[in-house]
């Protein structure tokens, strides 16, 4: 799966959780801290788990990583590509 289609994909999680996101230019881009609380939070990263199948360790959640759509989807690209090359 492409970057752009996981991004795609986080997006649209995310306008569905929190409507009034859809407002917001360029969302990929805006730091997720601006616009999601920690029970958000937590409920974006368990959909990036189970969506993806992934197990996101607690060394792998920190602010760098999560911070906006882009990184995500950036990290679930990345570890895709590791899961699929073992």
């Amino acid at each position: 799966m492409n970057p752009h289609e996981i991004t795609r994909i986080l997006l649209e999680y995310l306008i569905a959780a929190r409507p009034a996101l859809v407002d917001i230019k360029n969302l990929e881009h805006v730091s997720l801290n601006d616009v999601l609380d920690s029970l958000d939070m937590l409920g974006f990263v368990g959909f990036v788990e189970e969506r993806f199948d992934l197990k996101i360790e607690s060394g792998d959640f920190t602010p760098e990583q999560f911070s906006t759509v882009i990184l995500v989807s950036q990290f679930v690209s990345h570890k895709l590509a590791i899961l699929a090359s073992s």
